[in-house]
């Protein structure tokens, strides 16, 4: 409309473009005040990106169930913190949107995936290869199902396989990345299969940083000994 507008203006706009309706009675109308709630502390969390400075630090954590390679279910646990910063020693927690997807730990094939109903905000009924998971607060635990996968003949080794998880896809959120347990022939297997373009690079990029650091440990410890 051609007026000058504030960061807190647009905060608002997102907090009127999220506001639901909680006149309903009942359930429906007890899942709505707790819908409206997230999404209340989701916008004032969003609100801080451009109050507080620093980058986020972004733990992930996937556990996966064993034994599931058809079937089966995936926890995605999400720590955010982001160091103090001059005037700012405290920080509160951000909107992070975490979009996620899963490849098979074998072949490399997407892995569809779902929110469970145990999750803070489930989903819908249909599986998607990639989901988002906003984190709001310090810490969030969500719980996925895995879409059963139809194998052509019968795999001994199928309930050992696990997956492989590509986080930030389309790099979601901008905050600094650590992916637990992730090492390198996972970033091996992304790097040649995943399809999302930023994490596929993102994943050559880390996949280049270990090996040269792992020759640079080599050669300092070969050179420790000889000089010995």
């Amino acid at each position: 409309d051609g007026q000058a507008v504030t960061c807190e203006d647009f905060r608002q706009c997102m907090v009127d473009a999220n506001r639901s309706s909680s006149d309903e009675g009942g359930a429906e109308g007890q899942q709505r005040m707790r819908r409206r709630g997230a999404e209340m502390v989701a916008c004032e969390a969003f609100g801080r990106w451009y109050s507080q400075a620093g980058t986020p630090t972004l733990t992930v954590k996937i556990l996966q169930q064993a034994g599931a390679k058809r079937t089966g279910s995936v926890a995605v646990e999400l720590r955010q913190e982001t160091a103090p910063t001059a005037g700012q020693p405290s920080k509160l927690p951000v909107l992070i949107p975490v979009a996620v997807g899963f490849l098979d730990g074998a072949t490399g094939s997407p892995r569809r995936v779902r929110l469970a109903a145990s999750s803070p905000r489930p989903g819908g009924s249909g599986f998607l290869e990639t989901v988002v998971l906003p984190l709001a607060e310090a810490e969030a635990r969500y719980e996925l199902e895995l879409e059963e996968e139809e194998l052509e003949e019968e795999d001994p080794e199928a309930s050992d396989r696990k997956v492989v998880a590509s986080v930030l896809r389309g790099w979601s959120a901008p905050v600094r990345l650590v992916v637990a347990d992730q090492g390198p022939s996972e970033l091996a297997l992304l790097m040649r299969f995943d399809r999302d373009a930023f994490n596929k690079f993102e994943a050559s990029s880390r996949l280049a940083r270990w090996a040269i650091e792992d020759e640079m440990k080599s050669t300092g410890a070969e050179g420790g000994a000889e000089g010995g």
